[in-house]
Parts: C-alpha cells; sequence; structure tokens
C-alpha cells in the first residue's frame, strides 16, 4: 500500500497514527489523517490549503471540536474502512494527474473525494472542494521545477558505479563516508528526512548494503538499501534499465 509514498506522505501516516493514540483511538480515520496531514505544513496539500484561504489551525480546531476520543487502550493500529477508501482515492487521483508518486496533495484529494468521513465534512464545512482543489494542485505543478525523486537518483548513481562497487554494496557493504557523493546524497535525504522518521541517525558510521534485484523479462530494477545498524527500508521503486544493460 505505501510502495510509492513520498517521505512526505509517509510521515502523514506516522503522525495520524500519533494523533490517533494522542486522542486515544486504536484504530487510524480520516480525521486522524487530516491532522497528520496538516501537521507537514509546508507540503504542497498545505501550500493548497493555505493559497485558498483555508486555515490549518482552523481544520485542527474543527477536526478536534467534533471527533470522538477513545479509552485510551492502544492496540497495533489499522486504519479504518474510511481510511483505506482514501488511500485508494489518493492512488487514483495520483493516476488522474500523471503522477508516479502518492504525495500529501493526493492524500488531500483523496480524503475530499471519500466525502463521508469526519475530515471530508471538516473540508467541505470550510469550503475546501475537489475541482478547486485539483486545479490549484495542476497549477502549482506546471509551476514547479522538475525533480527527481530519491528512489529514482538512487537507481541513477547505482548505475554510475564501476563493476567492483557494485559488487562490495551488494555482497558486504560499504562505509557510508566511502560512497560517492552523487550516491551519499539521497541517501542522507532517505534516512535522515525521509521514510524513516523519527528513527533518525549518524550515517557517517554506518555501512550501507545496496541490493538489487533484477528482472530481466520486465527489463526493471528494485532496489533495498540496508544499514548495518539493522534498520532496512524496501526501495519498491522501479526502474526501467537502459537497452543493452
Amino acid at each position: 500500500m505505501w510502495q510509492r509514498f513520498t517521505e512526505r506522505a509517509r510521515r502523514v501516516v506516522f503522525f495520524a497514527q500519533e494523533e490517533a493514540g494522542r486522542l486515544g483511538e486504536n484504530y487510524v480515520s480520516t480525521e486522524h489523517l487530516l491532522l497528520g496531514l496538516i501537521r507537514e505544513n509546508d507540503s504542497v496539500a498545505a501550500r493548497v490549503l493555505d493559497t485558498m484561504g483555508v486555515s490549518l489551525g482552523r481544520i485542527r480546531k474543527e477536526i478536534e471540536r467534533q471527533v470522538t476520543r477513545g479509552d485510551g487502550r492502544l492496540q497495533d493500529m489499522q486504519l479504518t474502512p474510511r481510511a483505506k477508501r482514501v488511500i485508494d482515492l489518493a492512488y487514483d487521483e495520483a493516476r488522474n494527474l500523471g503522477n508516479n508518486y502518492i504525495g500529501t496533495e493526493h492524500l488531500l484529494l483523496g480524503l475530499i473525494r471519500e466525502g463521508e468521513g469526519l475530515a471530508g465534512r471538516v473540508l467541505a464545512k470550510l469550503g475546501v472542494t475537489l475541482e478547486t482543489t485539483r486545479l490549484e494542485i495542476k497549477t502549482l505543478q506546471d509551476s514547479a521545477p522538475a525533480t527527481v525523486p530519491t528512489r529514482t537518483l538512487i537507481a541513477q548513481e547505482w548505475k554510475k558505479l564501476s563493476e567492483e562497487q557494485q559488487y562490495v554494496l551488494q555482497a558486504v557493504g560499504m562505509p557510508f563516508g566511502e560512497l560517492p557523493p552523487g550516491l551519499q546524497k539521497p541517501l542522507e535525504t532517505l534516512f535522515l528526512t525521509g521514510s524513516l522518521h523519527p528513527y533518525q541517525m549518524d550515517l557517517s558510521r554506518a555501512v550501507v548494503r545496496l541490493i538489487v534485484e533484477a528482472n530481466e523479462q520486465a527489463h526493471t530494477h528494485k532496489f533495498t538499501v540496508s544499514l548495518i545498524t539493522s534498520v532496512s527500508i524496501q526501495l519498491d521503486e522501479m526502474m526501467e534499465t537502459e537497452e543493452g544493460e
């Protein structure tokens, strides 16, 4: 489900779990996703809401006023059916926009489209409409300079490595400080500000393994980055190989 989520979108889900726990719930529903979303106050979704004149503080106030509070018996948190529907709709909105990732803007569109949960009702009350939000996101994307996703950068830098470097990285790993600078930068983004938040670490002492699984038939590679610190993350961005590789 989380394969194509950006680092910010993954943080939104983490924050949503925190918000649910704070409210004494053992599940994550649409209102918790919205509370998590507005905690990323410099995200695309936050900028879009600001452009439409919707205050993040007002959203929180409305949610807090209407939300029900649980008894505090925390367990493994699962998404409610409505929250799962939001994720499905976010994927659909990303496809409609021609995006191959799920960002905060797609989660916002999913919350609006779902409509029947508390999050959708609050957004509707504050005047947030689906078509206007889509238009604002499209305008923002069209005006933004092109950026390369972290996973794509890692895949591109992998192709620049020598066969010996590739072998060492896959077999035993390599100290972070000995990696080429072009590979260090996206790994810093991934592990220090990305989807492993808040498990931040000192990468200068880490040994990195970069394992590549090739699918010759589909002409794709799947990358898995692991740190010797026992923390690992699956990079599920599928990168097409070039002809002859």
